[in-house]
């Protein structure tokens, strides 16, 4: 699990083969699995991706909500991704955050979805 807070607010993970066709697949699905943000601060993320030595792209945004709340979230890929891309998730800085807030966010590793999983959840 990798946590994403003020100080390291971007997760990194460069597809391997072991994450399957990443030209085939439709969606990047991120699990949530631990939030720390007691005055419920706005927790908003972006994820992209960084084709190999290029700038990194947009793919889409997720919020938690409420705030404090973990979860999975999935996002498109729009058939954008190569097998030599760097996917980056980026937990963005809230507009009120002050100097001793906690927002903290455990992540675990991202994967990669040729379908939508069934509504509800696993």
């Amino acid at each position: 699990m990798t946590y994403l807070d003020a100080t390291a607010p971007v997760l990194t993970q460069r597809l391997e083969p072991a994450d399957g066709d990443p030209a085939a697949a439709k969606f990047v699905e991120i699990e949530v699995t631990d939030v720390r943000n007691p005055r419920q601060l706005t927790a908003q993320f972006k994820v992209g991706y960084r084709p190999a030595g290029g700038e990194e792209l947009t793919l889409g945004y997720f919020s938690l909500f409420p705030a404090d709340n973990p979860g999975t979230f999935i996002v498109a890929t729009s058939g954008r991704l190569k097998p030599t891309d760097t996917l980056v998730l980026s937990l963005m800085k809230p507009d009120d955050l002050r100097a001793g807030d906690t927002l903290r966010v455990g992540v675990r590793r991202l994967r990669l979805l040729n379908e939508r999983p069934p509504t509800g959840g696993r």
